[in-house]
């Protein structure tokens, strides 16, 4: 029983690392989209004005201080 118990324990830790980390990525996400929804107006034209998804992408992670997870959730949507 001693060692099943400890067993758990593991399993659940583990699992709720893997959960945080989780939850910890999509926040990160989610500011990113914040940060887009604020500015709007220059995102769109920045976009627009870019010839290729990777010079959009570089453009928002310079200007608006994205990470590259946030500005390809951006140009996902």
């Amino acid at each position: 029983l001693y060692h099943y118990l400890e067993h758990q324990k593991v399993v659940m830790r583990r699992r709720t690392a893997f959960e945080l980390k989780k939850a910890e990525a999509r926040a990160h996400i989610l500011e990113g989209l914040r940060i887009a929804l604020d500015h709007i107006d220059e995102i769109i034209a920045l976009i627009r004005g870019s010839q290729t998804t990777e010079i959009a992408r570089n453009g928002l992670m310079e200007q608006f201080n994205l990470s590259y997870d946030q500005a390809q959730a951006i140009l996902d949507m």
